[in-house]
């Protein structure tokens, strides 16, 4: 009885914190499985959720407290208000929400974006009186919407995963930094820049590593979606094939020879990234044509066995490619310095003048 907080407000059961196995807690009613409403409560990890003697004037519900050794206590205060209060922002998220469809929601106690996400457009019609098109809109809507607060989740979680409390700087200070800046989503979080991220409060080293990784982690996900298989993936992004654009901008055999994976598995995979991406596929080069353009770099001064490896990983392959390419994309995919592509490229333009005058 210590845990009853108070009548259910949908079917006049009793309703009260649930302390279950781990560290999960959360607020249910005595009727379940009939009557299923519940309340999430944060994880016991931030505290452990007990009844206080302060009741509310509006739903006649006692408070709850966290409670946790060492810390200050985290009053929730009435669950129900909580429940309300935390949720009106997402709920408001919702496009063909307007202030008359939230107070009646609020009213036929659905609480958050979830339940509608997933109600059944039958039901919901009925519930709230909507016509079965509205009905339908209503849940397509909050679908988008509980998408959205997954996202933000993840990305919150990715960041306190990788934040060492500081004194005097926590997570939710930077988090809280970040949102002002529109950065909510791992997305967001893999085309920002390092000096974004330490205007936020994170440090060099941090900003460098959260970057790599969230870059990885965003584009695996965006790959993964497109149908790369879990094992060639993890090659993939071992050897730095981080983005899908990096399958349409290189050869199947540079990225075959990066990242170990066999041509003609390659192959498939450029097919459905760049088809994903409505890109032109890059095709496998013939062995003569490949051969070929090895001996034209290779007769360019400077030019290397290794430098031609290298420009292999950028998909140049011969002259005509180097002097028509980008030479910053050609430094960045290659490693070698945007000053000698550039002297690479003077090289070759030159010999291209002279063949013309001899002519």
């Amino acid at each position: 009885e210590e845990m009853n907080l108070g009548k259910c407000p949908v079917c006049g059961g009793t309703i009260a914190i649930k302390h279950m196995r781990g560290n999960a807690q959360f607020i249910g009613c005595s009727r379940y499985p009939e009557c299923t409403f519940n309340i999430g409560l944060p994880n016991a990890q931030w505290g452990f959720a007990v009844r206080t003697d302060d009741i509310c004037e509006k739903h006649q519900l006692n408070s709850v407290r966290l409670i946790r050794k060492g810390a200050r206590p985290w009053d929730i205060g009435c669950p129900l208000c909580h429940q309300i209060n935390s949720n009106k922002e997402s709920l408001a998220e919702i496009s063909s929400m307007n202030e008359k469809l939230a107070a009646k929601i609020q009213a036929k106690h659905i609480y958050t974006v979830a339940e509608l996400a997933r109600s059944t457009p039958e039901l919901l019609a009925k519930r709230l009186d909507l016509s079965a098109e509205s009905a339908q809109k209503l849940i397509s809507d909050a679908g988008a919407v509980l998408e959205k607060l997954r996202r933000r989740s993840e990305c919150r979680k990715f960041m306190r995963e990788r934040l060492v409390p500081r004194k005097g700087r926590s997570s939710a200070k930077i988090l809280t930094a970040l949102k002002e800046m529109g950065i909510t989503e791992l997305a967001g979080l893999a085309h920002t820049n390092a000096a974004t991220l330490k205007k936020a409060g994170i440090s060099d080293a941090e900003t460098e590593q959260i970057l790599a990784e969230a870059k990885t982690t965003y584009y695996g996900q965006i790959l993964k979606e497109i149908g790369i298989p879990a094992v060639s993936l993890k090659k993939y992004l071992a050897a730095g094939i981080i983005t899908p654009e990096m399958f349409c901008e290189r050869t199947p055999e540079a990225l075959s020879k990066l990242a170990g994976v066999s041509p003609a598995t390659v192959q498939r995979h450029v097919d459905l990234v760049c088809t994903a991406l409505n890109k032109p596929v890059v095709k496998k080069v013939p062995k003569a044509r490949t051969e070929k353009g090895k001996k034209e770099l290779l007769a360019i001064r400077g030019i290397t066995e290794s430098v031609v490896e290298k420009l292999s990983h950028a998909g140049i392959t011969n002259t005509a490619m180097l002097l028509s390419a980008d030479a910053g994309t050609v430094a960045a995919a290659s490693g070698i310095t945007l000053q000698k592509i550039k002297d690479f490229q003077g090289v070759i333009q030159k010999k291209k003048d002279t063949a013309i005058l001899q002519i």
